[in-house]
């Protein structure tokens, strides 16, 4: 039985990603498969199992291969070493590497979409504004939810927050959303732009996240990025690490809250800056993309978990 956390050291940027894809492939399938950039240039991944009953760490040599693609392979005598404390690492994709957008997300800003074509360059997810505040729809959402859908595409949701009224905008959110059993909801966090005054505070957006879920019976998910940092400050709601986060940050790292383990998605670039690519079939205007360090297949499981 594989079990413990199995780790390789020293890998090579240009490797990082074929390695996580692999271990995430993998029979059994892992808990979490992350990397940490060392001093050096190069990364450390980690591969996490079930924990063993001496919860140990066996290190891994990559062995190279046709290619000079690498596999891990447990080195002689699979040493062992105390477990380390993981909460808190940043799992990155290496560094300035390609990455393979699998979801999109999408207002009215978006112009021109053809979702067909956005669903074969292998985006499998679409999070698409649907309100702001108490009284904003965006005009868009409804019509293509219904292209999305017929484009195969998974769907969701989300709400830009605004200042005060809570129980309102949580109502608002719902009426025009119109959410269906495998509609994914989340809860955008963010300073507004045009007046900051018009932000909501944490403790309103901790509210209406327990409202959404007592009224929808399933956990919303969070998105932010500096605002959401500087909102947490010293004193992080611990209650917040129960919902998982979409993280926004447009460079190589995301250095999101020790509050989560790990980020669910990354938005990694708003099609003008972050990381390559910043576009995607489909869509001929700047749009943001979002990284999934995992298999499409464990994305598709996991969207409205």
């Amino acid at each position: 039985m594989i079990c413990g956390t199995f780790r390789i050291t020293s890998v090579p940027a240009d490797q990082v990603v074929a390695l996580m894809q692999e271990a995430n492939a993998s029979t059994p399938k892992p808990l979490s498969v992350t990397s940490t950039p060392d001093d050096n240039g190069q990364f450390t991944i980690l591969s996490v199992y079930p924990p063993c009953p001496t919860n140990v760490v066996h290190e891994v040599t990559p062995e190279p291969r046709a290619g000079n693609a690498v596999a891990p392979t447990p080195a002689a005598g699979n040493a062992v070493t105390p477990a380390p404390n993981l909460g808190g690492q940043t799992p990155v994709p290496a560094a300035e590497a390609h990455f393979s957008p699998l979801v999109v997300d999408i207002s009215h800003h978006v112009e021109r979409i053809d979702f067909s074509a956005v669903a074969e360059a292998g985006v499998i997810g679409v999070i698409a504004k649907a309100t702001q505040g108490t009284n904003y729809t965006d005009p868009t959402y409804a019509v293509r939810r219904g292209l999305a859908k017929a484009a195969g595409l998974l769907w969701g949701a989300y709400h830009f927050c605004e200042n005060g009224n809570v129980s309102d905008q949580v109502q608002h959110f719902l009426t025009q959303a119109a959410p269906g059993p495998n509609t994914l909801l989340v809860v955008d966090f963010e300073k507004n732009p045009q007046d900051p005054t018009n932000s909501m505070s944490l403790p309103d957006m901790v509210a209406f996240l327990g409202q959404l879920e007592d009224k929808t019976k399933r956990k919303p998910v969070i998105y932010g990025g500096a605002y959401l940092k500087e909102a947490l400050g010293a004193q992080p709601n611990a209650a917040l690490s129960g919902y998982r986060l979409w993280w926004a940050e447009y460079g190589p790292t995301p250095k999101y809250p020790g509050l989560w383990p790990n980020y669910w998605l990354w938005q990694y670039t708003d099609g003008k800056s972050g990381p390559q690519p910043r576009s995607i079939a489909g869509i001929t205007e700047p749009c943001d993309l979002n990284y999934y360090s995992g298999a499409a297949d464990d994305l598709r499981k996991e969207w409205i978990s």
